[in-house]
């Protein structure tokens, strides 16, 4: 009698929810949302798969494949070159569409915007985003829009409305115990304490992120907040502790922090009066630099040989910080144009009652803009015509440098053999081989395995980073593991399978890269040539 009422009972919740109407999307999608969280690359993979048949998918399951392919690429990294995608999902969602998906095609709709530099806009969408959100289940995404918000303000120097959402983020992350939100929210909030001068604040926020970080053996994170840590104690003049976080910082290597924690570490030196140590780091800077680390560097190692009457070596670098402050200042021109336009078009949208006032205010961006745009544009041509013999040089000693590494590899066969016999019975290389070897090919790296590849070839050929950052100093995370494959002599074909992208991309991607460290044309297997010869 028991089971036979429960049967009953479950017949009818099945019967109440379906006759509610509630589109039921495909498990492949449902897997592939999943995958995106946690691996966004896998999750990219799947969702071109899938999107070979996405003519016979019903609509709904279309857009819903369409966000997915929108969400898994923001969760890589792959910034947003334009908003019209994810605001035709939006417009989807918003005019009939699964309600329950709406808060997140708004969000995505405001990544987009705030990629491409319309800040107003984004926070719009941000906004609506928090206002069709009701229930629990969207918690986490409440959490998200918070931290974006907050780097908005940030970025238009809005502190104290940045620390507003920062804290908002972190309130909700605590309740739904989102760990990884907990962390950024807090380091996010110790980074506006900075801006704003609250150094005591600054430092309780860092130290709860980093007590978190602990906690879940999250050691990217944990080492990332002993650089931060001593940044905030060099400026406030604490160098014993700068220095000792400093040194726990660079006990941990990963490349994407490379170029901060360098810097740190200079800027460190340099205010102690350690001009060895401050040599050595700015130095180091040279190969893993960032384009604002790279200025640093140029413009104390151009002091620095000044100091020392070494004309050659001062000219050189003073040429490098000029080139430098050539590019930065042109990508602030254009993001400050970016800026005023996106805030004009915003409040053209949203002001129409002031229109007038609006066309004045135009006015005056449009007169800021073209003064700015005449005064970069006079600043570029002196620029290019005091640096571009100097910029011929240095591109003609590369080239010679790499010629002589070239041909020297050429003669040394028996040798050649032998590194990749010894890189061959690395693990890490045995592994990919496996991987490449399996005919069903389930198989990808992780991101441990990208690093256990690195540090095996840096096993082997220890000069291979920095003649990478010497070859090319905006170097991409994805060029440098094409770039270890082709090292370990993998082909082109398996490149592609192995980083997710197609054989032509890879070709582009070998093309690219000899192209910008020359300066000139030339073929993949240019590169590959390269490559081989370096480390």
């Amino acid at each position: 009698m028991r089971k036979t009422f429960s049967s009953f009972i479950f017949i009818l919740i099945a019967i109440i929810i379906n006759s509610c109407g509630e589109h039921r999307y495909p498990s492949y999608l449902v897997m592939a949302d999943s995958l995106c969280d946690t691996n966004p690359d896998s999750a990219l993979s799947m969702l071109y798969t899938i999107g070979k048949d996405s003519a016979q998918m019903p609509e709904a399951d279309l857009m819903y494949w369409r966000l997915l392919r929108i969400k898994a690429a923001d969760k890589a990294y792959i910034p947003f070159t334009s908003d019209s995608a994810a605001v035709a999902v939006m417009r989807y969602y918003e005019d009939g569409g699964d309600r329950a998906l709406l808060p997140t095609a708004y969000y995505y709709a405001g990544r987009a915007s705030a990629d491409i530099g319309d800040a107003p806009q984004a926070l719009d969408y941000y906004q609506k985003a928090l206002d069709v959100i009701k229930y629990n289940r969207y918690k986490r995404l409440e959490g998200l829009i918070h931290s974006q918000m907050g780097y908005i303000f940030s970025m238009q120097n809005l502190y104290s409305q940045a620390q507003l959402s920062w804290t908002k983020a972190l309130e909700t992350a605590k309740k739904e115990e989102d760990v990884r939100t907990i962390e950024y929210s807090l380091r996010d909030l110790g980074d506006s304490y900075i801006n704003s001068n609250q150094y005591d604040s600054a430092y309780s926020c860092y130290s709860q992120a980093l007590n978190v970080a602990k906690k879940q053996s999250d050691k990217f994170f944990e080492y990332d907040l002993y650089s931060q840590i001593a940044y905030l104690k060099t400026i406030t003049n604490d160098f014993d502790s700068a220095l000792y976080n400093i040194r726990k910082s660079l006990l941990y290597y990963h490349p994407v922090q490379e170029s901060s924690k360098t810097c740190i570490a200079a800027l460190l030196f340099e205010k102690m009066g350690k001009i060895d140590s401050a040599y050595y780091y700015f130095n180091k800077l040279n190969y893993c630099g960032n384009i604002y680390g790279k200025e640093n560097a140029y413009r104390w190692l151009s002091m620095y040989y000044s100091e020392k009457n070494m004309s050659d070596s001062a000219c050189k670098y003073t040429a490098l910080y000029g080139m430098i402050l050539d590019s930065i200042s042109h990508t602030y021109a254009i993001e400050s144009t970016a800026k005023m336009n996106a805030m004009y078009n915003y409040q053209n949208r949203e002001k129409e009652n002031k229109k007038l006032a609006i066309e004045n205010t135009n006015k005056k961006i449009l007169i800021i803009v073209f003064f700015s745009v005449i005064i970069m544009m006079a600043l570029a041509i002196l620029y290019i015509v005091s640096y571009s013999m100097q910029r011929s040089k240095l591109y003609k000693l590369k080239i010679e440098k790499y010629d002589l590494l070239l041909e020297e590899y050429n003669k040394q066969t028996a040798l050649n053999q032998k590194n990749q016999e010894s890189i061959n019975n690395n693990e890490i290389v045995k592994k990919i081989r496996r991987i490449l070897n399996n005919d069903k090919r389930e198989e990808k790296l992780k991101e441990e395995d990208w690093l256990m590849l690195h540090k095996a070839i840096l096993e082997k050929y220890p000069n291979f980073d920095s003649a990478l950052h010497d070859l090319y100093a905006k170097i991409r995370t994805h060029d440098i593991r094409v770039s270890m494959l082709i090292k370990i002599g993998i082909k082109p074909v398996d490149i592609a399978y192995l980083t997710s992208h197609t054989e032509e991309a890879i070709s582009s991607t070998r093309r690219r890269l000899y192209e910008r460290a020359f300066n000139k044309k030339g073929k993949p297997s240019d590169w590959d040539k390269t490559i081989l010869a370096i480390g």
